[in-house]
């Protein structure tokens, strides 16, 4: 196979590809050439040697076209570099018969001999840590992998290795894990396929797969010399090529340097260089070549020109550095340029300096040092700037015109009042009032209008009064003359229709207001009364009203006709303005009512109610009103119609039948739980029924018969007893001792009478059973007694007792409550040891005789100690106790100190207070001090060494010793120690030194203690006091209870101090000598503390030496400090004000400042006093407040005649903002037209600053339209035309949910489909500025029913629905009934009907049937009606 893929590439090798390509130089070139192509900076090489054939190496360029991922670098091959921009999937490969026998490659794979490409040089580094970045590719992917064809290549390198050891030969081509060698069997897309790239269809690199860009990083030490050699062959053949692609070799950390400047300005040689330095070896040293030389990473001073700097580090090898930079000249003195406004009189200008460079200072003639200024001349002025840019100076003026404003006379002439331009109204002629029009004048300053007013009176016309008239008559014209002679005209044309209100408009040049006459046309009337009847056929008919209810007299016509329906006309009377009118009175025929017989019924029973509607559908009562079932027998029942319903009466016949009570045997009663039978379901009287509930054997319940349907039969009850079985209860035996004779009782407590088995055994312990006798409803039970041997007597532990103290009575009862008697009878106390005493108990009891042993110890003993019994005044004495005798010993054990030794107590958990008596001797070898090598430890607190002050004894010697409390030393080697109970307590013994040198040991004898007072009140063992001058007795006592208690007395003598006296030391400078005696004038010696300080004023405390008795004493050293000079409060200025600093200060020290006044910025000012003045420096911080800027907020959009509020900002808390134009910050004030606002604000310092804001007022929309029509029938179709003014949107509310928003003033419709009245809302806008408008549109509606009187059910598909017609209705309730009254259905949905069944679903029975109806028209009116339908099938 592999000889036919050679085929193939030769075959291929005929075909030309286009496409991006490595660019191979340096092929065959010198190995210092190729080696250079990738070393970077802080790498000097040497030796490079190459042993490769010519074609198979070299550098290349352009790798950044390709998907090598290297862009430059050198490349080693198995083959022929030429041949590496083939596509991946050709084969090309190359036998260069460059064999060899590389050891280092045949470790890395053994078969790695042919074709071989070998690279070696040594490298000297300035660094640390060396980096190199490869990509290794081969033309034996991917079919070869694991295939013996594992070509191989390696970067060996040798030297020291900075970790530890050398490199010899260590391969570091290795995956990022440090372990993997780079190979075709390591890296594949089976193995480590994150790091492998599949190239078989690349265009640009022959190699059918390679590895991503693997990095390695090598450490070294710097300026030392490492030997490389990367070396690559093929495996198992010399046909398929490999090759390495390798980025570079460099330093990770080598010295580089960036570098910049500052231009030098008009002051002269101010400019500046910068070299930053990273990496390489810190600390940097720099090197200018400026005169005289800088070694700082900035050089200053400098003149424009060109510099160089050298940068070294701390490497030991690393050459310097070489950085220039060009200093540049900006010597260019800046230019200037200020507004030059025009200005009115009394107004404020802000003047702007803009300089061509920013950065300089300003100086103004009015004193002010900022670019801009705030000026109100009072006439045309000239100002002056001085603008200073880092020494270069430019001086320019501006000139302020201020322009006069204008006066002039407004003659007005004006009926009864007059509002002019201030918005004022005037009642009365006025020629004092001015007014000032804003920019008014031809010069664009204000114009002053002084007012000239008349004010002429107000006549009222009067007119005779027409009127009322009636509806449609004839009305003359109003007279268009005043009674006082005023002309004019009347408004609207005279209508006949309405009552209206004319309006009288006088001529012009009256002087009359306008007048007002309403018209009364009074409505031609339609007379209303009301409705009569319907009445029965041949009643009587009262004459109907000849007065309407609006009160219209009129006669009627024909006369009035009881027999038929009829029509009748009300024509009035005349001069009423009323119409006639008619009324229809019905006449119904009369009618007998028909029902269904009902009954008969059981006396007591609930019948139902009498039907109250007839089988015609007739209302009415029944007398009496109700079926009585207490009255036996037939009763007659009279149907009464109600009124208007033209019906005869009707009788009805309801028969009442007696109610019988059932009666039974009665049964029980029964025992709890026994057999009942059924009670008998059929009475004695022959009813037959149910009981209820089931039958219960557990308790007494009473039991229902319900009588069956239709028996006319009470309820009845039986209660069946049931009595409950009773528990017998029993006196317990109590136990007995074997053979004694007992009985059990034969009637419980409860009277229950019965036997009990088995037969009385009293020989052992029997559970026997009560079995009751019969019938008595009992349980039985049983009862355990007690047979046993007899039991020894216990008690409760006594004592112990101490010889001469209390002793407690002998207990007459055991714990188990046997009594008895003791001997002997009481406890003799009177010798230590054991007492013991004999119990018997008495007579008849199952008990035997027991003793109890009493300890009765020696009377307790106690020594009172102190470690110092003669002190000094002052001194802390510690007295302890010791030697105490008398506790309780609760345990005890042996500690051999020739080994580490721990025990843990067993016999501590009682709570309270014990002590440790430890006695013995250890003993160590000569010479050796013990008392600091070992220890005592208990419960992890150290016990050992004793109390301060006191000695161990350890074979014959004293040592003296620190020690803690509270172990306590005795001069026989007994030592107590104290602690409290409720644990176990744990001893531990340690030796920092061999435990062989020690021999012996220690008794541990532990012992319950009693009380123990100190007369200090302590009550701990040991007590530090500081006890007053002179002997002190000192008491203690134990009380270990029962009155054994031990006392005894320790006294201190304490000789009182004396008090060491000096000489006085005069008062000292600042850094004079100090010196204190060492000897007081008594003789005492001692030291002073604290250290001495000759900078403060100090108080020295005296402590004399041990032993003298003597107090301390104390002697202060005053310590004089210079003083610091006050100078008067300066500031703070506002930014640019002159500032002069003074020289002398508020006490006469005399100076100078640094650094020099700035009048622009917040400085510390350094004042150094002169010499000789014992002054300190000190500061003076000069506050330099910012002159405020102001903010006018943004510009702003209203309305004309709308309020606006402007508010200024920027000048703090506390500051103050004036505006022009007379505005108010904050307060609201109304625009007229477009202006620009100048607001000047002044901060809390009195600093200023200016702002302007453009205040846009836009004219206010007027929204106006029209509808045609505005009422009418529906659907009704409406046009509206827009009027609006000053609007540019339109939104439209048509009221009917349908919404328009059109930006032109074009007609608009809608359609109201329902009946209402629509309001139409239009809201015009002009896109801040809106008015709105409405009209309300009105739609009517003409309501209707229709009642069909007879329908067909019978699913022939043709009126199957009895279905009422409306129209313009909202809601309906419709009921329908039967002729007895029954609800056939309700019907309460407009387009639903009855379908002619039953509620039950049921076809209804054809016949008549009655409906009514109420049903609420959309205009909210009220219909209703009833009648009859028949239903056919």
């Amino acid at each position: 196979m592999r000889i036919n893929q050679i085929l193939l590439f030769f075959l291929m090798l005929c075909h030309n590809q286009s496409h991006a390509q490595l660019n191979i130089v340096n092929q065959g070139g010198s190995a210092i050439d190729v080696v250079n192509s990738i070393i970077s900076g802080g790498l000097t090489i040497s030796n490079a040697t190459i042993n490769c054939p010519n074609d198979s190496y070299g550098t290349f360029t352009n790798g950044a076209t390709t998907d090598i991922g290297i862009s430059t670098g050198l490349i080693l091959t198995t083959g022929d570099v030429d041949d590496l921009n083939a596509p991946g999937a050709f084969f090309m490969s190359t036998d260069n018969w460059n064999s060899c026998n590389d050891p280092q490659l045949t470790s890395l794979e053994p078969l790695a001999t042919n074709d071989c490409c070998i690279l070696e040089f040594d490298i000297t580094p300035t660094c640390d840590e060396l980096q190199i970045r490869f990509v290794f590719g081969s033309e034996e992917y991917p079919e070869y992998v694991n295939a013996g064809f594992n070509d191989a290549f390696g970067f060996f390198i040798s030297g020291t290795n900075p970790g530890g050891g050398n490199y010899n030969n260590t391969n570091v081509a290795l995956l990022p894990d440090g372990v993997t060698i780079v190979s075709i069997d390591n890296v594949n897309a089976g193995l480590n396929a994150g790091y492998y790239v599949d190239n078989s269809a690349g265009q640009n690199n022959v190699f059918d797969a390679f590895t991503t860009v693997l990095t390695t990083d090598v450490s070294v030490v710097p300026c030392e010399t490492y030997h490389f050699k990367l070396a690559i062959a093929d495996a198992g053949d010399g046909l398929y090529d490999s090759g390495v692609f390798v980025d570079f070799l460099e330093c990770t950390n080598v010295l580089e340097t960036s570098i910049s400047a500052t231009p030098a300005t008009c002051i002269g040689n101010d400019g500046t260089a910068t070299v930053i330095a990273t990496g390489g070896y810190p600390n940097y040293t720099y090197t200018w070549n400026t005169t005289p030389v800088q070694s700082t990473a900035t050089a200053t001073g400098l003149a424009p020109g060109i510099y160089e700097v050298s940068v070294d580090d701390q490497g030991g090898c690393t050459d310097p550095v070489i950085s220039t930079v060009e200093v540049l000249s900006d010597a260019t003195a800046p230019t200037l340029s200020i507004n030059t406004p025009s200005i009115c009189e009394g107004e404020t200008v802000t003047l702007t300096a803009t300089p061509s460079e920013n950065g300089g200072d300003f100086l103004w003639s009015t004193g002010e040092a900022s670019s801009s200024i705030m000026v109100a001349p009072v006439s045309t002025t000239t100002y002056t700037c001085d603008y200073d840019l880092d020494g270069c100076t430019v001086i320019e003026t501006t000139t302020v015109n201020v322009n006069a404003n204008a006066q002039g006379t407004d003659t007005q002439t004006a009926c009864d009042s007059y509002v002019w331009l201030d918005g004022d109204t005037y009642t009365s002629s006025n020629n004092t009032a001015t007014y000032t029009i804003v920019g008014g004048a031809a010069n664009g300053c204000d114009s002053v209008v002084t007012l000239d007013l008349t004010i002429d009176p107000l006549l009222t016309p009067s007119f005779d009064q027409l009127g009322p008239f009636c509806e449609g008559s004839s009305i003359p014209n109003i007279n268009v003359i005043s009674n006082e002679g005023i002309s004019g005209t009347w408004s609207p044309a005279i209508d006949n229709s309405q009552t209206t209100t004319y309006t009288f408009t006088p001529d012009a040049g009256q002087c009359s207001n306008i007048q007002t006459l309403e018209i009364v046309i009074d409505p031609l009337l339609t007379p209303d009364f009301d409705q009569v009847g319907p009445y029965c056929e041949g009643s009587v008919i009262p004459n109907l009203n000849n007065s309407s209810n609006q009160g219209i007299i009129g006669s009627w016509s024909p006369t009035i006709d009881n027999l038929q329906t009829t029509t009748y006309t009300f024509t009035p009377d005349a001069g009423q303005c009323s119409n006639t009118q008619t009324m229809e009175i019905v006449i119904d025929p009369l009618s007998t009512p028909t029902f269904d017989q009902v009954g008969p019924y059981c006396e007591g029973s609930n019948p139902p109610s009498l039907n109250s509607l007839s089988n015609e559908g007739i209302i009415g009562v029944w007398e009496p009103p109700g079926i009585n079932t207490s009255i036996l027998g037939p009763s007659v029942y009279t149907f009464v119609p109600d009124a208007g319903q033209c019906s005869n009466t009707q009788t009805m016949e309801v028969v009442i039948d007696p109610l019988l009570t059932p009666s039974f045997d009665q049964l029980g009663p029964f025992c709890e739980g026994s057999s009942i039978p059924n009670i008998n379901v059929i009475s004695n009287e022959g009813i037959a029924g149910t009981w209820s509930p089931g039958i219960n054997n557990t308790q007494t319940t009473t039991y229902t018969f319900t009588p069956d349907v239709g028996l006319c039969s009470n309820e009845q009850t039986m209660e069946i007893v049931v009595d409950p079985l009773i528990t017998p209860t029993f006196i317990q035996q109590p136990p007995i001792c074997v053979g004694d004779n007992f009985n059990l009782p034969i009637i419980s407590n409860e009277g229950v009478l019965g036997s009990w088995s088995p037969g009385m055994d009293n020989t052992q312990t029997t559970e026997y059973t009560f079995v009751p006798n019969a019938g008595q409803c009992s349980s039985e039970q049983t009862m355990v007694v007690s047979v046993g041997p007899p039991e020894t007597p216990t008690f409760a532990i006594l004592g112990p007792y101490c010889e001469s103290g209390n002793i407690d009575n002998l207990p007459s009862t055991s714990l188990e409550g046997f009594t008895g008697t003791w001997n002997p009878s009481t406890v003799d106390n009177s010798t230590a040891g054991i007492f013991t005493s004999t119990f018997t108990p008495d007579i008849g009891l199952c008990a035997t005789s027991s003793s109890i042993d009493i300890t009765i110890t020696e009377d307790p003993s106690i020594t009172a100690a102190a470690l110092d019994s003669t002190l000094c005044e002052g001194e802390s004495a510690v007295i302890f106790a010791m030697d105490i005798t008398g506790g309780q010993l609760v345990e005890s054990f042996t500690m051999n100190v020739n080994a580490p030794f721990t025990y843990t107590t067993a016999n501590t958990n009682a709570a309270g207070s014990y002590y440790v008596i430890v006695s013995g001797t250890i003993i160590a070898m000569s010479g050796e001090v013990r008392d600091a090598n070992y220890q005592f430890i208990l419960n992890n607190n150290p016990v050992n060494p004793p109390v301060p002050g006191c000695v161990w004894q350890w074979n014959g010697s004293s040592v003296a010793s620190q020690s803690i409390l509270p172990f306590v030393y005795n001069p026989t080697h007994v030592y107590n120690y104290f602690f409290s109970g409720g644990s176990p307590q744990t001893f531990t013994f340690s030796d920092s030194g061999p435990y062989t040198d020690n021999s012996g040991s220690f008794v541990f004898e532990i012992y319950y203690m009693g009380d123990l007072l100190w007369s200090t009140g302590a009550t701990d063992v040991a007590d530090t006091i500081v006890p007053p001058a002179g002997n002190n007795p000192y008491t203690v006592s134990i009380d270990f209870g029962n009155g054994c208690i031990a006392n005894d007395d320790v006294e201190v003598t304490v000789n009182a101090l004396d008090d060491p006296t000096f000489n006085a030391i005069p008062p000292i400078c600042v850094g004079g000598d100090v010196f204190l005696p060492e000897v007081s004038l008594e003789g005492y010696s001692g030291s002073w503390s604290p250290a001495i300080d000759n900078t403060q004023t100090t108080e020295y405390m005296f402590t004399p030496d041990p032993g003298q008795c003597a107090s301390q004493q104390f002697i202060t050293v005053e310590v004089i400090p210079p003083s610091v000079p006050d100078f008067d409060a300066l500031g703070p200025i506002c930014s640019g004000t002159l500032l002069t600093l003074p020289l002398e200060s508020v006490e006469g020290f005399v100076g100078s400042w640094s650094p020099d006044v700035n009048n622009t910025e917040t400085t510390t000012y350094t004042f150094t006093p002169d010499e000789g003045q014992c002054a300190l420096n000190t500061e003076l911080i000069i506050e330099v407040i910012e002159n405020p800027i102001i903010s006018a907020g943004d510009p702003q959009t209203v309305c004309i005649g709308d309020d606006i509020i402007l508010v200024a900002s920027g000048a703090g808390i506390g500051g103050t903002y004036a505006w022009d134009n007379g505005v108010t910050d904050g307060v609201p004030f109304d625009v007229d037209q477009t202006t620009t606002f100048t607001v000047i604000g002044t901060d809390e310092n009195g600093c200023l600053g200016s702002a302007t804001i453009l205040v846009t007022a836009l004219p206010v929309p007027n929204a106006l339209f029209s509808a045609d029509p505005e009422t009418g029938g529906v659907p009704l179709n409406v046009v509206f035309t827009n009027m609006s003014e000053n609007a540019s949107n339109y939104e439209w509310d048509f009221g009917n949910g349908q919404f328009s928003l059109v930006n032109n003033n074009s007609p608009q419709s809608a359609v109201y489909e329902d009946f209402g009245a629509y309001t139409v809302w239009l809201i015009a806008d002009n896109g801040l500025c809106y008015d709105s408008t409405s009209l309300i549109i009105t739609t009517t509606i003409e309501p209707w029913i229709f009642v069909p009187n007879v329908f067909t059910p019978n699913e022939d598909g043709s009126n199957e629905l009895f279905m009422v017609s409306t129209e313009n209705m909202a809601t309906i309730e419709l009921l329908i009934l039967n002729r007895w009254g029954n609800v056939m259905t309700t019907i309460e949905d407009l387009n639903s009907g009855w379908d002619g069944r039953t509620p039950a679903g049921n076809d209804a029975k054809e016949g008549v049937y009655f409906y009514k109806y109420v049903a609420t028209a959309l205009d909210g009116s009220e219909w209703t009606g009833h009648g009859f339908i028949t239903l056919i099938r």
